[in-house]
């Protein structure tokens, strides 16, 4: 196995581009999967759907990358990493083509269906390739390096796909990323190292009785239930809330996600390096614990001020940015080596599956009223504020492995 990395604090020239690549590849998933959010109010325009239908939109990707991923689970530890990420981000970028050749409310729907089977395995193959590339001892700053994506989305790619929708139409925005999909997988085929994962010769059944009999490896799954739960209870309303209830006018939108994205740009890497310093667990229950407090606040926003509204929803996406890192170093690193991918590929599935199903159940509360304001957004963000207090007791229970 091609695995130049040593046990120095410091990560290495090699491995900053390894990452870095990563984190690229990545920002396409994450931009495919985010695009669809802040989006809602034009799509309920131009789709002439409900806020209902948004969530369902959204739900399609979610349930789809769950279903397939479980799917998969059982075969990723058999295929070389490099082959499984190349091929699995290939039929992102074909999904992603076909939501820009999408022309109503079905046709949508299935293409963001498409998109999420193949972008549900390719997310937990970017984290097993750090995992298996990257030794404990750095992999919580490598984990906020790839994870930095999710900033980089808010800060150019949410604003410039807002800007593309505003200014042509709906669909632009995924012919873009459709074109920056492709010409990654074409630099990744060439500069991404092979890394072989161990040979494994068992049934399906076998290989999963083997995971879900592990107790830490459960305890994990039962955490990224919780911090799903927490996070997506309310993260695929902010949009159309900030905008109908808050009063934040729409253009204003791609401001919103661009101040929050440069401050995760550096607090992302930041905190890493802290997990890394103090303890995966530590930082992960300060930033947990203290990211109930905006979104409840978030959730009583009524025709608010522009300042007010940008500096309550900065620190929630802060605070959800920050306790993920430390969060999905601590899962990455509780499954031994050999059965790291197909574990985290249960885990992500999970996790989507857990993205749609609080997608869809909150929003049955959610109801468009006849003043064009939206009731039922606060059910999510107790749900959420519950669910990460639990999370942090959960926490406490996973054991570093490898």
């Amino acid at each position: 196995m091609t695995n130049p990395i040593s046990l120095e604090s410091k990560l290495s020239n090699t491995e900053w581009q390894i990452l870095l690549l990563l984190a690229a590849i990545n920002f396409t998933h994450t931009m495919d999967f985010v695009m669809v959010i802040p989006m809602g109010p034009k799509l309920i325009k131009e789709l002439h759907i409900s806020a209902n239908e948004v969530g369902h939109i959204i739900s399609s990707y979610t349930l789809c990358a769950a279903i397939f991923g479980l799917l998969g689970a059982s075969i990723i530890d058999k295929i070389e990493r490099k082959k499984a990420l190349l091929i699995s981000f290939l039929g992102l970028i074909l999904g992603t083509f076909l939501c820009a050749w999408s022309s109503n409310y079905i046709e949508l729907l299935i293409a963001r269906g498409f998109a999420g089977a193949s972008g549900g395995i390719m997310s937990s193959m970017v984290y097993t390739y750090v995992g298996d590339y990257i030794v404990e001892q750095k992999r919580g700053r490598a984990t906020g390096i790839v994870m930095n994506s999710y900033s980089i989305a808010s800060i150019l790619g949410i604003p410039l796909g807002l800007m593309l929708a505003n200014q042509f139409n709906w669909n632009s925005p995924f012919y873009y990323l459709s074109i920056l999909g492709l010409f990654l997988l074409i630099l990744s085929f060439f500069i991404l190292p092979k890394i072989d994962s161990s040979p494994i010769n068992k049934t399906a059944s076998k290989i999963y009785t083997e995971l879900l009999s592990n107790n830490n490896a459960l305890w994990a799954l039962l955490f990224m239930v919780l911090l799903t739960i927490s996070g997506f209870a309310v993260i695929p309303f902010i949009s159309t809330f900030v905008v109908s209830n808050a009063g934040l006018p729409e253009n204003y939108l791609m401001y919103m996600y661009l101040i929050s994205g440069i401050i995760n740009f550096f607090a992302g890497p930041a905190t890493g390096k802290l997990a890394d310093k103090f303890g995966k667990n530590i930082i992960f229950s300060y930033t947990a614990l203290l990211s109930a407090i905006p979104v409840v606040i978030f959730s009583y926003l009524n025709n608010a001020s522009i300042p007010y509204i940008f500096t309550i929803t900065t620190l929630m996406f802060l605070l959800f940015a920050t306790r993920y890192v430390p969060a999905m170093a601590m899962i990455t690193s509780s499954i031994d080596k050999d059965k790291r991918g197909g574990f985290l590929t249960i885990s992500n599935s999970v996790q989507q599956l857990m993205m749609g199903v609080s997608t869809y159940i909150v929003g049955l509360f959610i109801i468009s009223n006849p003043d064009g304001t939206i009731s039922g957004f606060s059910i999510g963000a107790f749900i959420s504020a519950i669910a990460v207090i639990i999370s942090v007791a959960i926490a406490k229970k996973i054991k570093i492995i490898s």
